[in-house]
This record gives structure tokens, C-alpha cells and sequence, in this order.
């Protein structure tokens, strides 16, 4: 466990340090091409630079905070998931086996971007299911509410996320 301390802007650039982001990060992502090939789906610019900059970072962030009596656990997971989710990119943006029939949330996100495909989940409790397209611009989906929510950046999207919850100490957990 490390204390974080500052705006909850600097806060969350030290948890993502720590859990091996920094500025200009690319990590090899030729197995994630591959997956998203797999299903068909041509991954952006946009959405490979995303990748490339946070895959492999650590995905568990446990918060100990002032706000609650328990501290929530923070996911920060790209696809692909490991096979234990037994969940699919293809399941999130398809109802069916054939990719005709597209699933509410991923309809919605296409009404605000080109290309888009969906990248993995962000966020505690519910989180957010983050989509990314040829603007480069974050959109995220909770299964509790019907807006699409954007975002300029990352940060921003942890920032909404954690904001009832601003963390005090973290702990952080690779799977």
C-alpha cells in the first residue's frame, strides 16, 4: 500500500506510475490485434496508441479512502480479458452469434464516434465500459444508466469514476 497526495488529478497519475503507465509508454500489442482480428474488428490508430500506452499496466487498484469504511476495488482492464471471464469483446458489441444484431450500448456509441470498438472496463462496482474510436475520444457505458458519457482523456474517466471515492492509499495487484 503507497499514500497518494495532491489533486485528485496528481493522485491518479501516481496510481497509474505505480502501476507502470508513463508518458509516452508502448507496449507490443500484436496479441491484441489478433484477438480483436479475430472477431472481425479493425482497431483505429486512436484505439492502438490507447492500447499500446496502458496494456499490461496493473488492473486491480484497491483504495483506502476517507469517504467510505471500506475501501473499493478500482478496475482498470483491457481486453483481452483472461480466459477465466469467460466474456468476449464480441459479447459486449453484438446480442448475436452472427455480429448482426448490435447490443444497445454499442448502437449508442456509435452515434458519437466513427470505428468504434470497445476496449475493456474502468471503474469500481459497476464500471465503466470504455469505447474508443477514430477521434480518439474515450466514451463509456455503465449497464445502470442510458447516457454515453465522453471524455477527452483517460484521466478524465478515472477522474468521474473515483470522485465519490478519492483515495488516501492504494494498493495495486497484476493478475
Amino acid at each position: 500500500m503507497f499514500k497518494v497526495n495532491g489533486t485528485i488529478e496528481e493522485k491518479i497519475l501516481t496510481i497509474l506510475e505505480r502501476a507502470g503507465w508513463y508518458p509516452e509508454r508502448r507496449e507490443n500489442i500484436d496479441e491484441v490485434v489478433q484477438y480483436y482480428n479475430k472477431y472481425g474488428i479493425t482497431l483505429t490508430k486512436k484505439a492502438r496508441d490507447f492500447i499500446s500506452e496502458y496494456y499490461k499496466i496493473m488492473e486491480y487498484w484497491y483504495f483506502d479512502t476517507d469517504k467510505t469504511n471500506r475501501g473499493p476495488d478500482f478496475e482498470f482492464i483491457l481486453f483481452p480479458y483472461p480466459k477465466s471471464f469467460r466474456t468476449d469483446v464480441y459479447d459486449y458489441m453484438y446480442d448475436d452469434v452472427d455480429g448482426k444484431l448490435e447490443s444497445e450500448e454499442y448502437a449508442a456509441v456509435k452515434k458519437y464516434d466513427t470505428n468504434v470498438c470497445m476496449i475493456g472496463e474502468i471503474g469500481y462496482y459497476y464500471p465503466a465500459r470504455v469505447w474508443i474510436g477514430e477521434s480518439g475520444k474515450i466514451l463509456c457505458t455503465h449497464e445502470y444508466d442510458e447516457e454515453v458519457l465522453r471524455f477527452d482523456n483517460i484521466i478524465e474517466l478515472i477522474m468521474h469514476e473515483i470522485i465519490a471515492h478519492e483515495p488516501n492509499e492504494v494498493s495495486l495487484i497484476k493478475l
